[in-house]
């Protein structure tokens, strides 16, 4: 029996989480499952913009001709909230790692044939140790869910 890809985000984001909080770090990870539900992981060094998505298009090419059915990215990264009270120009103004309002925020984004999923969980530092918030989960076809089939788009290049 296939795990759905949502029992693999939860398990991903859980290991992340508990490897965020022991080692105040995490390693980008680009993740595929494949059809007999083994999963391989990729961890990606990333030095600068350019090389983080020619490195992300590698990966992601290696897990489509492993016969990958889901992929999974897991990385640490920065998150801002839209004010929407205010429509917020900012929030697209800057690049999020320079924005004031910025948070820091474990992303997990999946994909499979069917479905675009990306978790954000942000946290803070908070007497030496990390803090977890709510989660925010965007999914296609949601009405708020472009920003997630863009990033996946730019991550997971020629998916199909």
């Amino acid at each position: 029996m296939e795990i759905t890809m949502e029992e693999n985000v939860k398990q991903f984001k859980e290991i992340a989480k508990r490897v965020l909080y022991d080692k105040g770090g995490l390693t980008p990870l680009l993740c595929g499952i494949l059809a007999d539900n083994k999963f391989t992981c990729l961890p990606i060094t990333i030095d600068d913009t350019s090389d983080k998505r020619a490195k992300f298009a590698i990966a992601q090419e290696m897990l489509r001709l492993l016969g990958a059915r889901i992929i999974i990215a897991v990385f640490d990264s920065y998150y801002v909230k839209p004010d929407n009270t205010t429509k917020d120009k900012s929030v697209t103004t800057f690049a999020p790692s320079e924005h004031p309002q910025r948070k820091e925020a474990l992303c997990i984004v999946s994909k499979s044939a069917d479905e675009n999923q990306m978790i954000i969980v942000p946290y803070h530092k908070e007497k030496g140790f990390i803090v977890f918030e709510d989660e925010i989960t965007y999914k296609s076809g949601q009405p708020d869910a472009v920003l997630v089939d863009n990033l996946l788009s730019t991550i997971l290049t020629n998916q199909n």
